[in-house]
């Protein structure tokens, strides 16, 4: 649309456009500065002419475009003053049944998400069988058997709560017949396990009592070789006495020979050398059996010594026998070494 207050503005954009357009001005010299503000300043008085102008064209449309606002303005409040209580009306009832729909729809979300939980849960009954016993097993078995799978309860989802069930009672079946084997084998082992104990227990009590007898064998020796060791120290005692009586009486004999050699000192010196000479036989009678004596306690003291070393092998391999005992079998043990200690 043509302007006619424009017009001349737009016939000196003309002009100005073969004038200006696509110089170049050397604005490093002082004419050629000059010459392109010359060329600004004419453009730039056209250019505040043309907005003088728009200004002066538009007020009179400014102001008739303020009073066509202000009055729609007057007329749409005085409208929405008829239409607010209506649409009120109109948005209350539409939310009281986007309400009602959305009560509907929770509702129905709330059903299918209790149905879907209850088939969830006959789901995952078995995902806790490990930890069960078979009778904690055969319980819930018996629980789930017993639990009412119906139309009722589960609507449009009973085939799907039937083939949970079905498939849940199958596992639990199979789960409680692995359980009863498992404690059976459990009992099984354990039933071998106190065996095992039992027998170890009594072979523990067999050797103790073999022990003890051989305890006892070797004490009753040792009161045996105490005993021998005593007749032996008192016939030896008795066998000094009696050799030192019969010195003793000798002497006696010789003093009275020799008194009697001396009162009779001028009998024959044949008889007094047959006395001498008997004297002299006595004594080495006398020494005879002396040696003898003590030959024969040499033998009694190497016999006892070699029964001593007997009984002492005898009750160290007693002694590698109990190495295994606990702490009542080894008390037994130190028990019997300090009274052999204190025999031998």
């Amino acid at each position: 649309m043509e302007i006619q207050e424009y017009n001349e503005t737009d016939a000196a954009l003309t002009i100005l456009t073969e004038k200006y357009a696509l110089v170049i001005y050397d604005v490093t010299t002082t004419a050629g500065m000059a010459s392109a503000r010359v060329a600004r300043a004419e453009i730039k008085g056209y250019r505040t002419f043309l907005e003088k102008k728009r200004t002066e064209l538009k007020a009179p449309a400014l102001e008739r475009s303020r009073l066509i606002d202000a009055e729609a303005l007057r007329i749409k409040t005085e409208l929405l003053l008829l239409e607010g209580p209506i649409d009120e009306q109109i948005k209350a009832e539409e939310a009281r049944k986007e309400a009602e729909k959305a009560a509907k729809a929770e509702a129905e979300r709330m059903r299918i998400t209790n149905i879907v939980n209850k088939i969830e849960q006959i789901n995952f009954v078995c995902d806790r069988a490990a930890a069960w016993t078979a009778e904690e097993t055969a319980r819930v078995v018996t629980n789930l058997t017993n639990l009412v799978v119906d139309a009722e309860n589960y609507q449009e989802y009973l085939p799907n709560a039937l083939d949970a069930q079905a498939e849940a009672l199958k596992k639990l079946t199979d789960i409680y017949s692995e359980k009863l084997a498992q404690e059976a084998e459990a009992a099984r082992i354990e039933a071998e396990h106190i065996a095992a104990e039992a027998q170890r227990e009594a072979e523990h009590q067999e050797r103790e009592r073999l022990a003890q007898i051989e305890f006892d064998r070797l004490a009753g020796e040792r009161e045996e070789l105490r005993l021998q060791q005593e007749a032996f120290a008192a016939e030896q005692a008795e066998s000094i006495r009696l050799r030192a009586e019969s010195e003793r009486a000798a002497q006696a004999v010789r003093d009275a020979e020799a008194a009697e050699v001396r009162r009779q000192q001028d009998e024959a010196a044949e008889i007094e050398r047959e006395e001498a000479r008997q004297a002299t036989i006595a004594a080495e009678a006398s020494r005879a059996e002396a040696d003898k004596k003590a030959k024969a306690a040499e033998k009694a003291r190497k016999l006892a010594e070699a029964k001593c070393k007997d009984a002492t092998e005898a009750f160290q391999n007693i002694l590698a026998i109990c190495n295994d005992k606990g702490v009542e079998g080894q008390y037994r043990i130190d028990q019997i070494a300090l009274i052999a200690e204190a025999n031998i």
